[in-house]
C-alpha cells in the first residue's frame, strides 16, 4: 500500500491533520507498549501471588494498592506540576523500566514470598500512574 493509500484509509475514518501524523503515529505507539506492559505484568502479577500466597490474602494487597497509589498519586502530581509534560512522562518511564530490572533481579535470585506482595501492589500502583499519565 502506498502512503497516500493508509493516510487516505486513516482520513477516511477519523479527521487527522497533515501535521498531526507523527503525533498520532507516537501516541498510538505509546498507548501499544503501555497497554502491552501493562497485560504482561497484570499476568505475572496475579499468577506468583496466587500461587506463592494464595487467594485468601488478596484484600491485603487491594488495601496496600489503595494506599500506596493514593500516596504515589501526590508525588506523581506534584512532579508533573513543576516539570514539562514530556519530560515528566521520558522520567516516569524510565523510573518503571528501571523498576522491572530490579524486579526481574530479585526474583530471579531470591524466592521470597514478600516480594509477590510487592509486585501486586507495585503493579496497581503502575496501572494507575500509565492511565493517568496516557
Amino acid at each position: 500500500m502506498s502512503q497516500l493509500g493508509w493516510k487516505h484509509r486513516i482520513k477516511s475514518l477519523v479527521d487527522i491533520k497533515q501535521d498531526e501524523y507523527r503525533q498520532t503515529l507516537l501516541i498510538f505507539a505509546y498507548n501499544f507498549l503501555i497497554f502491552g506492559a501493562h497485560t504482561i505484568i497484570k499476568s505475572v502479577q496475579k499468577s506468583m501471588f496466587l500461587n506463592q500466597a494464595g487467594a485468601d490474602k488478596l484484600p491485603y494487597v487491594y488495601i496496600g494498592i489503595a494506599l500506596a497509589a493514593g500516596l504515589i498519586m501526590q508525588v506523581y502530581r506534584a512532579f508533573v506540576k513543576t516539570t514539562r509534560q514530556s519530560r515528566s512522562i521520558i522520567v516516569i518511564n524510565l523510573f518503571f523500566i528501571s523498576n522491572i530490572m530490579v524486579f526481574w533481579w530479585l526474583l530471579n535470585r531470591y524466592d521470597q514470598p514478600w516480594l509477590s506482595y510487592v509486585l501486586y501492589i507495585w503493579a496497581g500502583v503502575f496501572s494507575a500512574i500509565s492511565i493517568a499519565q496516557f
